[in-house]
């Protein structure tokens, strides 16, 4: 629905258990597993599917002849009765999340030439096809990264933009990544990055997480932004240190939502009028089924469009004014 990407095996049948970030089992019966270039789906008996990027995968294993996917996010995929396809599967997994790993890892050598290997394999894990990796994370490894990164963004012609958020911004939690054929099969370089705009003074603005996003075409033209969270709960944030636990959980969902859906700003911003349009009958089926989608919709606050830098920063000090007053 969102991708545009080879499939390397389809039609994979296997029972599938779900394991919570509480380690709670739930079973949800047979499922259809299919393995795509940069994520594996699974297709449940009543049509709806879970896609899982490879960039979310801690580990796979097998135990007591089940296929096991293990999240970064402390979840589990489970699935079992695969027959022959239990091994085909284990290793095409393996091999292709090596090739996402070494494709990373050779696009990060080309931008930071001067840095070993061992410090880009440690980036490489935090940027892993695509993630956003924030600056207090890469400064927590080696502080030249950051400053290099900031100077692919100028290169993709979003620098001016980025500079300016950042003074809104808290810098040490702003993320920034970077992903090389975004499309699976497509080539081309991919960068984005993510602004955390919070405070516990509710007079200035806040409650908002700014996203730009372009390829090296220079396609992206607009500045996205999404809720750290509701209106209410945000307002009633005293501490600092409690806002910021919840402004990195929202900065950590966000990252997965938006790889999910491959970056796709269309469905987002949609109004449910447009989606119910015959133009748009493939993005309506897609919010209908994809989770991830579902949630970028309801956190969206609006986007500003770059028609120039001075109504553009217009636009955002509006954004962001009428935000922070939101009930």
């Amino acid at each position: 629905m969102l991708m545009n990407e080879t499939i390397h095996e389809s039609g994979v049948a296997a029972d599938l258990a779900y394991i919570n970030a509480d380690k709670a089992e739930k079973a949800l019966g047979q499922c259809e597993l299919r393995i795509y270039e940069t994520g594996a789906v699974i297709i449940n008996a009543d049509g709806n599917f879970i896609r899982i990027p490879y960039n979310d995968l801690a580990r796979i294993h097998i135990d007591s002849y089940k296929l096991i996917l293990d999240t970064d996010y402390d979840d589990s995929y489970v699935f079992s009765k695969m027959g022959k396809e239990l091994d085909t599967c284990f290793k095409m997994l393996n091999d292709l999340i090596k090739a996402i790993s070494v494709k990373t890892q050779l696009s990060l050598q080309e931008l930071l030439p001067v840095f070993d290997s061992s410090v880009i394999r440690k980036i490489a894990r935090l940027m892993k096809d695509g993630r956003a990796a924030s600056r207090m994370n890469i400064d927590a490894i080696s502080p030249g990264i950051w400053t290099e990164l900031e100077k692919k963004l100028d290169t993709f012609g979003i620098k001016e933009e980025y500079d300016h958020l950042a003074t809104l911004g808290q810098p040490e939690r702003i993320c920034i990544g970077m992903k090389r054929g975004l499309m699976g099969d497509l080539t081309g370089d991919y960068i984005w990055f993510l602004v955390p705009i919070f405070s516990v003074d509710n007079t200035q603005p806040g409650n908002a997480i700014a996203m730009e996003a372009t390829a090296v075409e220079g396609s992206g033209k607009a500045t996205y932004f999404f809720k750290i969270t509701d209106p209410g709960i945000y307002k009633n944030f005293k501490n600092q240190e409690e806002l910021q636990t919840a402004v990195d959980k929202s900065l950590k969902q966000l990252n997965r939502d938006l790889i999910t859906v491959n970056f796709r700003r269309e469905p987002i911003y949609l109004t449910d009028e447009q989606l119910n349009s015959t133009t748009y009958v493939a993005y309506r089926r897609a919010v209908s089924k994809v989770p991830a989608l579902q949630e970028l919709r309801r956190l969206f606050i609006g986007r500003v469009i770059h028609n120039s830098p001075e109504q553009w920063k217009e636009g955002v000090t509006q954004l962001l004014k009428s935000n922070v007053n939101a009930v």
